[in-house]
């Protein structure tokens, strides 16, 4: 048998089998969680997780500030659905008005004399003058 089983306060009998507890106390005492000890050791036990306790509240208090702080800035500066429906509806509106303008604009463009339209105006002007000079000289 083994030290464990021979020393009767690390032995728990449980439906006629023997589990040693050793090796959760030492892990209660490497942890430094304040376990261990029996019934005697209650109120110092108490203390420690009533201390433990307190900073747990700390944190707790810490991040609901912090959390508090996001949700301001969340509130304040994310858009909702109907945020983005109306940005939404907005520009589908000003693409239609742009594309209306691109349509005018290339009636306008297509109206406008083309090159050669503009050589021969100009030709036909210079003709025009050559002949009132000579006319008038």
């Amino acid at each position: 048998m083994s030290d464990e089983v021979k020393n009767p306060s690390n032995v728990i009998h449980l439906n006629d089998s023997l589990i040693t507890t050793s090796r959760y106390k030492e892990k209660e005492t490497i942890s430094g969680d304040g376990g261990g000890g029996g019934m005697s050791d209650l109120p110092r036990r108490v203390g420690v997780l009533e201390t433990k306790m307190d900073k747990v509240q700390e944190t707790l208090s810490s991040i609901q500030v912090i959390l508090a702080k996001i949700e301001i800035k969340l509130e304040n500066n994310v858009a909702t659905k109907d945020d983005l429906m109306s940005v939404r509806h907005d520009l589908s509106k000003d693409i239609l008005g742009t594309k209306a303008d691109i349509s005018y604009l290339k009636g306008r463009v297509e109206r406008l004399p083309t090159t050669g339209t503009v050589v021969g105006i100009v030709t036909i002007v210079s003709a025009i003058l050559g002949g009132l000079i000579k006319l008038f000289h």
